[in-house]
Formats: structure tokens, sequence, C-alpha cells
């Protein structure tokens, strides 16, 4: 009878360790650390189901949690916020803003993890810093303190690691809170919205296109929306433009005014020796280059073209700041 019982309790035992579940939250991090009140950060942890059995969807499915702290997230023109990562797709997200909290909340089965592939990847979002943080302050910082709710599906979870923080500290304010900066060609237009949420000392904006992502050229100036320059509530810009004259305006390639810089370099000592003949001469050739370079070079516009963009910020007293780059899409 006590063999029975103890092989009983061995079976159970067994079963339970078999059957327990272990989904878990590690690995935040927070950047750029020293951040500026005002400025951008960008927040990551890890979600991870250490355990091989799934997690499937149920009346109660898991949550994740994440508490903001001196921080507001970024979000897109509609109002959600933009969360991306490996393992994002596998919670709906949405922000509460009375609790300060972002909540994800699981919208497909989760794989379970094999020896060989841990199931669990990457969640990350951007945040506005709203107040200064002390350096070495540690949870009074500004940051994310990320909780799972285990769903009613859960059996015997771990809560021994299903709980992750992360804190940072300001060094210096910027004096515009930029919120969401979303750019796309509309038909012939291209659109660029902003929204700003709090400003100080603003002079203008200037709205900033680059074919590359690195070397960029203002197309436009827009005036400040706040009286005097401050604002501390959410204003929203918007500016337009026919995208195909935008791509017309980038002109000639360097190739161009490479053979240009060098056609004149042979044209100069003739003008100065009044080498009347050769001048006209060289000056054909340079219309017929110009004209072939150009027709070559020139931007193809039955096609919108890779375009990035970012505001400028002019403070009153002539400082310019940027905002994220952000590539224009196709609606």
């Amino acid at each position: 009878m006590k063999k029975s019982l103890v092989s009983l309790i061995i079976a159970l035992f067994f079963t339970q360790a078999i059957l327990a579940q272990d989904i878990a939250v590690n690995g935040a991090t927070v950047a750029p650390t020293p951040a500026l009140v005002n400025g951008t950060v960008t927040l990551n942890f890890n979600f991870i189901n250490q355990s091989t059995i799934p997690v499937t969807i149920t009346a109660e499915p898991t949550r994740v949690t994440v508490n903001l702290q001196k921080m507001i997230p970024i979000t897109d023109g509609g109002g959600a916020v933009p969360v991306t990562g490996t393992f994002a797709t596998y919670f709906t997200w949405a922000y509460d803003a009375q609790s300060a909290t972002l909540i994800g909340t699981q919208n497909q089965t989760i794989p379970g993890s094999t020896f060989e592939d841990p199931s669990g990847g990457s969640i990350i979002f951007q945040a506005i810093v709203t107040e200064a943080s002390a350096q070495n302050a540690g949870a009074t910082g500004h940051g994310i303190n990320v909780n799972i709710v285990p769903g009613s599906n859960i059996v015997g979870n771990s809560t021994t690691n299903d709980a992750v923080s992360v804190y940072g500290y300001t060094n210096g304010v910027l004096p515009v809170a930029f919120g969401s900066v979303e750019a796309a060609f509309v038909g012939s237009q291209l659109k660029v919205d902003w929204q700003t949420l709090s400003e100080k000392n603003n002079k203008e904006f200037s709205v900033n296109a680059s074919h590359n992502g690195t070397d960029f050229h203002q197309i436009a100036t827009v005036a400040t929306q706040a009286t005097d320059g401050n604002s501390d509530a959410e204003l929203k810009y918007s500016f337009s433009t026919s995208w195909k004259e935008l791509a017309k305006l980038s002109g000639f390639s360097l190739l161009t005014a490479s053979v240009l810089v060098l056609l004149m370099a042979m044209l100069y000592p003739a003008a100065r020796k009044k080498i009347y003949l050769t001048t006209p001469l060289l000056a054909i050739v340079i219309a017929v280059v110009l004209f072939s370079c150009r027709k070559k070079d020139s931007v193809d516009t039955s096609e919108t073209p890779t375009l990035y963009i970012r505001i400028g910020q002019t403070d009153i007293d002539g400082t310019v700041r940027y905002s994220k780059v952000v590539t224009v899409v196709k609606k």
C-alpha cells in the first residue's frame, strides 16, 4: 500500500513538472541613456515561452502589462502605439493613459520551445521622456516595469521571472517634444504629418527630404502654431506638395555636375586666349552633354521614388534640431 502511494505521489510530481509552463520576460533596455526631456527613447524587452507547451488562447488570454514611468508612448496618426520586434505580433497592443500602461493581449497561439529552438523574441516601442531623471536614481528614473498576467490556460507557471524593469536618467531638455511623424505618397501628392506634444521657444519647422536617408535637403518651412513659440498642448501639423515636382527639384546628378565642371575648366583657358572658334564648339559640347546627362539622370516620375523625410525644428535663437527619419510609404 505504501509503495503504491509513493508511486502515485512520484507520478503526480512528474506529471505536474511536465505540464508546468514557464512564460517569462527579460532583457529590458532603454536607449539612449542619458536621454533628454522631450526626447525619444527606444524600449526593448523579450517575451519567452520557456516550456515545451504552447500557450493557446482561451476566454482569459495571457497579457503583458508595461507600466511607463515619466514617459508617454509615441502613437501613430490614429492614436495607436506602433509596437515592433520579432514577438510583437503575438499580442494586440493598447495604451491606457489613466494608468500609464501599455497592454498586450495575446491574439494567437504562442509556440512551445524545443531544446534547439527556444520560443520567444523581442518587443520594441518608442516613448517621449516627460520628466527629468537623476543619474543612479534606479526605480525613480524614467523607464518601464513589465509584468505577465498568465491566461486561464496556464498551468503551474513559474513566478520567478515574469517581471522585469529598466530605468534611465536625463541630461538636458529639448525645446520640442515630437510625437508621431508620418509621410506618404497619396495619389500625386507627398503628404507629411507630424505632431508635437509640447513646444518651448519654437520658431518654425522645416520639412527635409532625402533619397538615401543620409543627405537631406530642405523642401519647405512651416510656422509654429504655438503662441509665442510655447505650448503644453498637442499640436498637429501637415504639409503636402506634388511629389513629381519634388522629384524634379533633385536636378542634375553628381555625374552631370562633374562633367560640367570639367568642361568649364576646358572652356576657361580658351575664353582667356580669345579662341572664339573653340569657345562655341565647347559650348555646343556642354549643351549636348547637359541634355544627355539630364535625360539619363532625370528622375522617373512614372513611379514613386524611395524617399526619406525628417522634420527640422528651429528655436527662436536659431538652433536647429531634427525628428526621427521616416520612410515615405505609398497609400
